[in-house]
């Protein structure tokens, strides 16, 4: 793929999963301290973002309203959408959901989950350059996620191109399933299943910068080149 003409935020549709139900790492919703943070990194560093879709999977409780209704009353200054939708495909539904309506509109999703949110040192040329590297620009490149092991993205957060995938949006969601096993692991093999038939390559950061992860028992793990910069951190 070759950037023929530079990216900036503008060409860019930050999408946020939320859910409010039961999970594996808390008891109880967090959604006002995950909402806090992500809409505090826009505000100072984010603000002429193109569009940030706050995509909510149904949880059936009251924090569903609650969280709308906090987003509604921010008098946020940039440009937003709220989009409440079935739990269907959990995630990964979600932004394939978002992406589909959104892709003629923006260059690139960039897809994260609700409890993860960047730093200050992050910066969009660490997930742009990629796009750009491998064989000279022509290469197939269409999802550089933070980290990519065993074949899938095992830390989802990342930049997709929406030119490089095109109408073919819609059969990338087809393999992403409705059963939560193995903490989602299914669920992110079959969301990069649409890619990998199709040939597209998937690279991660993890050479420019590093992601701290948390596990299911709550460890924190650092993922990437330490000595590089610190981009996303669990909330």
């Amino acid at each position: 793929m070759i950037l023929e003409k530079k990216v900036t935020p503008k060409d860019i549709n930050y999408i946020v999963a939320f859910y409010n139900g039961e999970r594996r790492h808390f008891e109880g919703s967090r959604w006002k301290i995950f909402i806090k943070a992500h809409i505090n990194y826009l505000k100072k560093h984010q603000p002429t973002i193109g569009l940030v879709s706050f995509v909510i999977n149904e949880s059936f409780t009251k924090h569903d309203i609650d969280l709308i209704e906090y987003i509604e009353k921010q008098n946020l200054k940039f440009k937003y959408e709220v989009i409440i939708r079935e739990n269907q495909g959990f995630s990964y539904g979600g932004f394939n959901q978002v992406m589909l309506k959104n892709h003629k509109d923006y260059r690139f999703s960039f897809v994260v989950e609700d409890d993860y949110v960047a730093t200050a040192e992050f910066k969009w040329e660490m997930f742009l350059d990629k796009f750009t590297y491998y064989n000279n620009g022509k290469g197939n490149t269409a999802y550089v996620c933070c980290l990519h092991q065993h074949n899938h993205a095992a830390i989802c957060n990342g930049l997709i191109s929406n030119e490089r995938i095109g109408v073919e949006i819609e059969l990338l969601g087809k393999s992403i399933g409705d059963k939560y096993t193995k903490g989602g692991f299914d669920n992110q093999i079959g969301f990069m299943a649409g890619f990998s038939r199709r040939k597209y390559q998937i690279d991660d950061i993890t050479d420019v910068a590093y992601t701290i992860f948390m596990d299911g028992k709550k460890s924190f793990i650092n993922y990437g080149d330490t000595t590089k910069p610190l981009i996303m951190i669990p909330i």
